[in-house]
C-alpha cells in the first residue's frame, strides 16, 4: 500500500476534529502545540466544520484519493505497485468531495514550508520526541524534536516547520531514540539542515525552526 505522507495525519485532526489548539501563556512562556507551529486557514476550517461526520469522513477519503492521483500523475508512484485497497480507492466516486479535497490538498503542499513568524523569539515550552543528532562526553547536545514516533527515519520526513533543531549544552543522559521530552526556550525561525539515519540510509533533513534550549525534561513514556 501507498505511503501517505505526515500532511495526511494532520488532515485527519484537521477534519475529523472540532477543537481548537491555542496556545496558552504560562510562568513567562507561552505553552504550544505543534499545529501551532503551522499556519491556518480559517476558511477551509469553516467549510470543514460544516460538514457533518460521514461527509467528514468522505472528505478524508476523497483527499487520499486527490494525493494518490497526484503522485500517479507526478511518477512519484507507479500503478503496477498499488495494492488492492489503493486501487479501490481511486475507483470510488468521491466527486462530491473532490473540490474540497483539491482546496485542501494544494493548501497543505504549500503550509509545510510557511513558518510562523510571530513566534520567532517568543520563550515557549512544548513536548514532542527527541532524535538524537549530536553527542558530547556521552550526553545528548544536538536532537531534533519531532511530532510523532519514527519522524525523520521512515520516509517521508515531516515538512520543515513541524521539525525543531534543539541546542542543549547541559546534554541529557545518551538514551534511546524517540523518547518523549518537554523542551523550553526562545524558539527562532530559520531554517537548518541535519543528517540522520534513515530507512534507506542516511540523508538531510530541513527544520524550520531552531532553539538554544533552556531546560530539557524526560517525560513518563
Amino acid at each position: 500500500m501507498i505511503r501517505y505522507s505526515i500532511s495526511l495525519r494532520y488532515i485527519l485532526i484537521f477534519a475529523l476534529s472540532s477543537t481548537p489548539v491555542f496556545a496558552v501563556k504560562q510562568n513567562n512562556e507561552l505553552i504550544i502545540s505543534w499545529r501551532d507551529l503551522m499556519p491556518s486557514s480559517p476558511e477551509l476550517e469553516t467549510k470543514i466544520k460544516a460538514l457533518n461526520d460521514p461527509d467528514k469522513l468522505r472528505l478524508r477519503d476523497a483527499y487520499r484519493q486527490a494525493g494518490l492521483k497526484k503522485s500517479l500523475l507526478n511518477n512519484r508512484q507507479k500503478s503496477s505497485n498499488l495494492a488492492a485497497p489503493d486501487l479501490y480507492l481511486l475507483r470510488a466516486d468521491y466527486s462530491d468531495m473532490a473540490a474540497l479535497a483539491s482546496e485542501i490538498l494544494n493548501f497543505e503542499e504549500k503550509k509545510g514550508n510557511t513558518y510562523i513568524r510571530k513566534l520567532d523569539g517568543v520563550r515557549i515550552k512544548m513536548t514532542g520526541y527527541l532524535l538524537p543528532i549530536g553527542f558530547k562526553n556521552r550526553k545528548v547536545t544536538e536532537f531534533l524534536l519531532v511530532p510523532t514516533i519514527g519522524s525523520c527515519v521512515h520516509v517521508p520526513p515531516p515538512p520543515p516547520n513541524q521539525l525543531i533543531f534543539v541546542e542543549y549544552r547541559k546534554g541529557i543522559a545518551q538514551g534511546d531514540s524517540f523518547i518523549p521530552v518537554s523542551i523550553t526556550g526562545n524558539l527562532i525561525v530559520g531554517s537548518k539542515t541535519a543528517q540522520v539515519q534513515l530507512d534507506d540510509g542516511k540523508g538531510d533533513v530541513q527544520s524550520g525552526y531552531t532553539m538554544q534550549a533552556e531546560s530539557v525534561i524526560v517525560l513518563n513514556k
